[in-house]
């Protein structure tokens, strides 16, 4: 079983949200978005301790009916708009420790705004953990728009700026320099000590990435994405 048994899954999926109300159940592509994170769930069974993290009784009934059954429902203080989503992984790790007798040498959050996702991507998430066994890894994907075509502007200052300098004289992509990503939100992991320790999955040169093709990247935020 590997690294798997040692890996605590935690799907958030709290029933308010500013963007898109009831956006975990909202239809995308006819269907409700917290599905295809629960099937690709399914599909890979070594994760045998996943959790799904609401406090919202037809949440936590509909993903039942998907065969995720738990007994755990999250505080309400801890399903605000300005709660912490690190205090609520905190809270269900304590709960899962106490269920199933067991210490987990990760915490994984899948967030249901993630519909893209595949079940491949969790297992090679999976072998990357085992593989080179950071203190946080997260998931990438390449940015469309290279931060050096890219401009900044600021209405109390007037002018404009380059979101990155371009290296003097460039003329186009070939005399870029770096590599630049974005934070899709599709994967996250995290020691619980890195996470007690942070209060946070980022923390630059301590976080690792995990690069993933940006047409999977997909995070659901605005109804203009439930369009895509």
């Amino acid at each position: 079983m590997g690294i798997a048994n040692e890996i605590l899954a935690i799907v958030p999926a709290r029933g308010g949200s500013k963007g898109i109300p009831r956006k975990n159940l909202h239809p995308f592509r006819g269907r409700p978005l917290i599905d295809y994170t629960l099937e690709a769930l399914a599909e890979v069974p070594e994760l045998a301790h996943v959790l799904i993290s609401s406090e919202d009784p037809e949440i936590l009934g509909h993903c039942s009916t998907l065969g995720m059954n738990s007994d755990y429902k999250r505080p309400d203080h801890l399903a605000t708009d300005e709660s912490p989503i690190v205090d609520a992984l905190l809270d269900g790790l304590e709960w899962a420790r106490t269920r199933w007798l067991q210490d987990f040498s990760y915490v994984m959050m899948l967030q249901p705004t993630s519909p893209l996702r595949t079940a491949g991507h969790i297992r090679e998430f999976i072998s990357a953990l085992e593989s080179k066994r950071p203190d946080c890894l997260v998931a990438v994907s390449p940015m469309s728009e290279h931060p050096m075509e890219c401009i900044v502007t600021n209405e109390n200052v007037p002018g404009w700026r380059y979101l990155v300098p371009p290296p003097p004289g460039s003329y186009g992509r070939q005399a870029y320099q770096g590599s630049y990503y974005f934070i899709n939100g599709a994967l996250y992991a995290a020691s619980p000590r890195f996470l007690k320790e942070e209060s946070t999955f980022l923390v630059p040169n301590r976080t690792d990435l995990f690069e993933m093709e940006a047409k999977y990247g997909l995070d659901i935020d605005t109804p203009e994405d439930l369009l895509r």
